[in-house]
This record gives C-alpha cells, sequence and structure tokens, in this order.
C-alpha cells in the first residue's frame, strides 16, 4: 500500500508541478455513478449509487494533439466519500472533440473494515468535448483493477466508476 501511495504522490507531484509545457488549471464537478461488484463462488451480486464529484484538474499541454490531464477529485456517493485521482494522456481528435486514457487511484475517506483495503488502482477513459475555450463537457469510466478484499477468502470486491461533468478553466 505504501507503494501505491508513494507512485500516486509522485505522479500528481509530476503532474501539478512538473515540466515547464503550457498548463492549464480549472475546476470541475458533475454526476457520479459507482458500481460495487462483489463475486463469490461464481456469483455476481451488483450494487449501482449516484451522488456527485467536484475538484480541481491540471492541463499539460505536451503538442498541439496531445496532453496529460490530472485531476483531484472529491466523490460524494450514498453514504460513502473517497477521493478520485485519475491521470490521463489526452488525445485530441479535433480542435473541439478528445479522448483519454490512463490510471485512476481511488481512496476511500470512510473507515476501512478489517478485511479490505481503502486504497484501490484501476484504469480510467473517457470523452471530453471543449463547448467553449474555457468550457468543457465530459464523460469517463473507471474500471478498478484491484481487489477491496484482502482476507482470506475467494472474494472480489471493485467499485467501477462513471462521471458526467462541466470542466472550467482558469488558465
Amino acid at each position: 500500500m505504501k507503494r501505491y501511495i508513494t507512485l500516486t504522490a509522485c505522479l500528481l507531484g509530476w503532474a501539478f508541478f512538473g515540466h515547464g509545457q503550457n498548463v492549464h488549471w480549472g475546476i470541475t464537478g458533475g454526476f457520479a455513478s459507482a458500481n460495487l461488484s462483489t463475486k463469490q463462488d461464481n456469483t455476481t451480486e451488483t450494487t449501482t449509487n449516484s451522488g456527485f464529484y467536484a475538484g480541481g484538474f491540471a492541463y499539460f499541454e505536451v503538442n498541439s494533439g496531445f496532453g496529460v490531464h490530472s485531476e483531484l477529485l472529491f466523490a460524494g456517493i450514498e453514504d460513502a466519500n473517497a477521493i478520485l485521482a485519475p491521470i490521463l494522456a489526452e488525445f485530441k481528435l479535433t480542435d473541439q472533440l478528445s479522448l483519454s486514457t490512463g490510471p485512476q487511484f481511488n481512496f476511500s475517506l470512510e473507515e476501512i473494515p478489517d478485511g479490505f483495503t481503502g486504497l484501490s488502482f484501476g484504469a480510467a477513459s473517457g470523452i471530453g468535448f471543449d463547448i467553449s475555450y474555457d468550457l468543457r463537457l465530459k464523460a469517463r469510466y473507471a474500471y478498478q483493477f484491484s481487489n477491496s478484499f484482502t482476507g482470506d477468502d475467494d472474494i472480489k470486491v471493485r467499485t467501477h466508476f462513471w462521471t458526467i461533468g462541466l470542466g472550467y478553466r482558469f488558465l
């Protein structure tokens, strides 16, 4: 777990304070949906809850068609709160349309019961549409690779996120 925290801190530090390319900062927020999937003995049970997310982002433009987009988000979904930290490679398809993909780290802000971990790792992919220079519409799906259950039984617990929202760029 310390490796994940160290890796996340390094990647976020690089993303937020890294190289001197064109950097854009802003805020983002919108609708969030979490699908909790529990698999045990060839039986899968899925629960879906919805809520919101809000936070900030930094976009580092490497060239006119590619950049690194990182976010630090608070997600409030039903009775659970978490921090979501995606670090995405963003590819511009047109001046307004882009695709993004990359790792996402999730940190639970709830009390973690025995046999579970509060840190998860997965991959996120999404699409973005620039309504104007300052305003952006985006949708993303994040799939959790790591198992949140750390006990001895053969149980797999994962949370997958859908987010749809707006971002406002300051710079």
